[in-house]
């Protein structure tokens, strides 16, 4: 018995003891869900609200042109500023080289986020209009237009290198030149900026350097604004409120305004345990299932 099937078998046994087996299968109902109507169900009698399926799946067929749309435009950028690095890393040779080499990241860092936003608010509005009847359908086709998004803007950059860079380099470096307006204000002169597979030579270890940093690097400073970054903030904002909260009780001449200077002292340590957990942020599942996916994905 492999490790998944055991897994399978450990968590069957825990379901039957605790009595939750097949608990799962009990949906739990949208409320923005609207039934086209309502049908007598054979066994209950009750009413139940339907929508058909063919409808249904000619609103589905709407997630085609989103993926096309998410995929141009992502691309776009993600292509741009694959091109702007190539040429300035490797063609351009005037002043400034060490630190325009941060420029395509400057760009994607300003222009992906939105571009992502405005995807992800598209996303959702066409989930809704999709008309889910139950919470898990509605996780579940948001899930996969969130996942096309992060597939696009965590894989284009490596296979732009390893299908575009490496076999069609030589053939597509005289056509950079278009990019010289990004370091023309710095140059000294024309040479500088010449795109010319003349003497090019491709980086060897470029993909190599793009998988430690997908791999290790991304990872690390992920952590860090996941983890660190966060906590930091949450106690930032804890004490300015007591702050805040003293300095105005100060000036009022009262002791303190704090919700906690009047709970009883025996439950005093249990309600502040409540409210630090009330000012955390909502946990998504989904978006650290999306996390390990791309990472196994780089990683094979």
């Amino acid at each position: 018995m492999g490790f998944i099937e055991y897994w399978k078998f450990q968590q069957q046994e825990l379901a039957i003891r605790w009595g939750v087996k097949g608990v799962s299968s009990i949906e739990k109902p949208r409320h923005d869900f609207v039934a086209e109507k309502e049908i007598k169900d054979p066994v209950t009698g009750q009413p139940t609200k339907v929508f058909s399926s063919p409808e249904r799946l000619r609103r589905q067929l709407w997630q085609i042109p989103f993926v096309i749309a998410a995929a141009t435009a992502l691309g776009t950028v993600i292509s741009t500023c694959f091109g702007i690095e190539i040429f300035i890393s490797e063609i351009y040779n005037g002043p400034g080289k060490s630190i325009l080499q941060y420029l395509p990241t400057i760009i994607i860092t300003t222009l992906q986020p939105v571009i992502i936003g405005v995807l992800s608010e598209f996303a959702t509005r066409l989930t809704k209009y999709e008309n889910y009847e139950t919470e898990g359908e509605y996780e579940t086709a948001m899930t996969q237009k969130t996942f096309v998004i992060n597939f696009v803007t965590s894989y284009l950059p490596i296979m732009l290198t390893a299908f575009v860079y490496y076999p069609f380099a030589n053939t597509i470096v005289p056509y950079l030149d278009v990019f010289s307006l990004t370091v023309k204000p710095f140059a000294e002169n024309e040479k500088q900026m010449r795109a010319s597979s003349v003497g090019f030579q491709i980086n060897p270890d470029r993909l190599k350097k793009q998988m430690i940093y997908f791999a290790v690097t991304a990872q690390i400073v992920g952590q860090v604004l996941e983890v660190v970054l966060p906590y930091v903030k949450r106690e930032g904002f804890s004490w300015w409120k007591k702050y805040q909260s003293k300095r105005a009780a100060k000036r009022a001449g009262k002791v303190s305004d704090e919700a906690s200077a009047f709970d009883a002292p025996e439950e005093k340590a249990f309600l502040n345990r409540v409210r630090q957990e009330a000012e955390l942020s909502e946990y998504d599942v989904t978006s650290d299932l999306r996390e390990v996916i791309v990472q196994f994905g780089k990683s094979f």
